[in-house]
């Protein structure tokens, strides 16, 4: 398999990993939605600058360079890439880097990378009298994934001036949870060969395979764990720059599709808030983009007298899934472009787009209407794709979140599935007084009461208010 090609294969089954995803509400994995798309907000543009080079060695060095760049994000990214394109990458990136698990800040300390939970790091800090500032717990496809941040007193001396410690559990195949606010004080880690046990309080425990933990502290190279990491960590090396060369020449009809492309994943990256989840068009643009990667290289590979038609063309068919992404894409551009032409007319728009100097004021100030009525009319259907004004009387968690705000209350953000349609739907809530949640919720559907925005409970295996 060519480079070129390579890169076509890992758009199209990050697209196809997204649908999977999000194909079954009641196994909606957001996490992994949201690393799909993150892949490619900055290598969109990067894909089309490849596959309109010419001749094909040259499309096959930069081709290469964009596959380097890529996996420059990290070794998580490195893996999955080695893994759909298989052995044809080997070649292209070399060996795998140095695994190191901790890094350095701009003024050369080290600082804590995400460790397994077996190894001693939060023996540094005073666990006993840890306050809890926000826990998340969610569906990842058939497992659960919980996330618990608590601020912690340090066991080491540091001069005066340093912020609070900041430690993050991230726990993976979550089987146990009992969640009180009423017990956020104190914390307790213990692993062993059956997995992790949390406690949180006096009455609230989380059980799980495994774990990690990241230390959020700007003294954290004082610490013993951080003395030990400084020894094996090497110097800071600068991250590598984007190769400029691959950029499509802005405004050209290859540019555009690269645009568009990248607007649909930073769309469907908004997931990283659980409150857009089910207010935006996943489905839709799954749908739109499915085997774009394939369809980019074929469009590129036309002559070049018919080939920004076909761009124009395969863009045309992506807003036939998605009318919402043309508006998306059109606020980047000049009110004259045609992604602003209401889809009727942008086929026969792109036949006229040699008018006269005499008229194009004329024609600007009309496009400039059309598009005010155009995005009027996405922003509505961003309105309505948002979740209906009153609660189901059944329903599904798929995520509950809970963040300490300060003094006895939070905030809490809750995604569900409706049993009456099995629609994803999201609630926020504010001024929270009270927050229960067992592992019970993600089982089943459960008898729902509560004021949309104000409290929601799930029998009693979720209490929000």
């Amino acid at each position: 398999m060519s480079a070129a090609a390579a890169l076509a294969l890992l758009l199209d089954r990050s697209i196809a990993r997204i649908a999977e995803s999000a194909a079954d509400a009641a196994l909606f994995d957001r996490q992994e939605i949201v690393r799909q798309a993150g892949i490619w907000d900055n290598n969109a543009l990067p894909l089309i600058g490849v596959m309109l080079s010419r001749p094909a060695f040259v499309r096959e060095r930069r081709a290469a360079a964009a596959l380097r760049w890529m996996a420059a994000a990290g070794p998580g990214r490195r893996a999955w890439m080695s893994e759909q394109a298989g052995s044809s990458l080997v070649g292209v990136l070399g060996p795998p880097p140095k695994a190191v698990l901790h890094f350095r800040d701009y003024r050369g300390h080290v600082q804590s990378g995400a460790v397994p939970l077996s190894l001693p790091v939060v023996e540094d800090y005073d666990l006993t009298g840890a306050e809890v500032v926000a826990v998340r717990v969610e569906r990842a496809g058939s497992s659960l994934q919980a996330q618990i941040s608590f601020i912690a007193a340090r066991r080491f001396a540091v001069p005066s001036g340093h912020a609070e410690a900041v430690l993050t559990l991230t726990l993976a195949d979550v089987w146990v949870v009992e969640l009180d606010n009423r017990s956020l004080t104190g914390l307790s880690v213990a692993v062993s060969d059956s997995g992790v046990e949390i406690g949180v309080g006096d009455r609230g425990r989380l059980r799980a395979a495994s774990g990690t933990v990241r230390v959020e502290d700007d003294a954290w190279h004082l610490s013993q764990a951080g003395r030990a990491a400084d020894a094996v960590t090497p110097q800071r090396v600068l991250q590598h720059e984007e190769p400029k060369a691959l950029r499509p020449q802005r405004f050209s009809a290859g540019w555009e599709a690269g645009l568009i492309l990248r607007e649909a994943m930073l769309e469907i990256r908004g997931l990283r808030s659980a409150a857009n989840v089910g207010r935006l068009p996943v489905a839709e643009l799954q749908t739109a983009l499915a085997g774009a990667g394939t369809g980019l290289c074929l469009v590129a590979a036309q002559p070049r007298r018919v080939r920004d038609r076909a761009f124009r063309e395969l863009a045309e068919s992506w807003f036939a899934e998605c009318p919402i992404l043309r508006h998306r894409t059109a606020r980047h551009l000049p009110p004259d472009h045609w992604l602003h032409w209401p889809a009727e007319a942008s086929a026969a728009g792109r036949r006229v787009m040699d008018r006269s100097a005499a008229g194009q004021s004329a024609a600007n100030r009309s496009a400039a209407s059309r598009s005010a009525a155009s995005r009027s009319a996405a922003e509505r259907s961003v309105a309505e794709l948002g979740p209906a004004g009153c609660l189901p009387r059944r329903a599904r968690l798929t995520l509950a979140r809970y963040s300490v705000n300060g003094g006895r209350r939070g905030s809490a953000v809750v995604n569900f599935v409706d049993s009456e349609n099995g629609a994803l739907r999201a609630m926020e809530a504010d001024a929270v007084g009270r927050f229960v949640l067992n592992a019970g919720a993600f089982a089943g559907p459960h008898p729902v009461l509560g004021v949309v925005g104000k409290s929601i409970s799930l029998g009693d295996v979720l209490v929000v208010g």
